[in-house]
């Protein structure tokens, strides 16, 4: 008769689901009698989670499919250890589980180029509206490539440049936004360039 180790897992105390834990771990292919780490980890204390998670980010494992079950308090680690340059492993994987507050302050950063390797728009679905136009006018002013930037900025910030446009304010290329504008501005422009054909 043969033992399903995984049908177990629930009935495990923290000392069991430890010492299973350490058999997969140490095990050459990362699995102990058929069961994987993510077989254990909903079984698991937070404490015991963010450990293991921790371990996975350093040596570049499987750390992206605990990310779900991971406590709150360990994206501002995980960021500090991605700014401070001791994390090199690829983490946009991990955007969809952190706080809005920790991929914002990423985001700055990788923004203003202080993130090895971590390029800002690869953040855009992620980060808040407001965090995104301020980088996209940011980029404007700096004549920095802005383009990425467009699907993800608000209406409320390309109205400002349609309305900036017709007022003759800007030198932004209004024909790249049409594209991500409200057909109210779009209309605008058009009216202000019969307009001033007009006259």
């Amino acid at each position: 008769m043969t033992i399903n180790l995984k049908r177990m897992i629930p009935f495990l105390d923290k000392d069991e689901l430890t010492l299973l834990i350490e058999k997969i771990k140490t095990s050459e292919n990362q699995e102990y009698e058929g069961v994987k780490l993510m077989s254990v980890i909903p079984f698991l204390e937070d404490e015991m989670i963010d450990k293991l998670f921790l371990e996975e980010l350093d040596k570049d494992g499987s750390f992206v499919s605990i990310a779900p079950f991971v406590s709150d308090n360990m994206w501002p680690i995980v960021a500090e250890k991605i700014i401070n340059g001791n994390s090199t492993t690829n983490i946009v994987g991990l955007f969809p589980f952190m706080d809005e507050k920790t991929l914002n302050d990423l985001f700055i950063k990788a923004e203003a180029e202080q993130i090895a390797g971590l390029d800002a728009v690869k953040f855009l679905p992620f980060v808040s509206d407001e965090a995104v136009d301020k980088a996209f006018l940011n980029r404007i002013k700096a004549n920095k490539d802005y383009l990425p930037f467009l699907p993800f900025v608000t209406d409320e910030c390309l109205h400002q440049f349609a309305e900036a446009f017709c007022q003759g304010d800007t030198e932004v290329d209004i024909d790249a936004m049409y594209p991500f504008m409200t057909q109210e501005d779009i209309k605008m422009i058009f009216k202000h360039v019969i307009e001033k054909k007009e006259n």
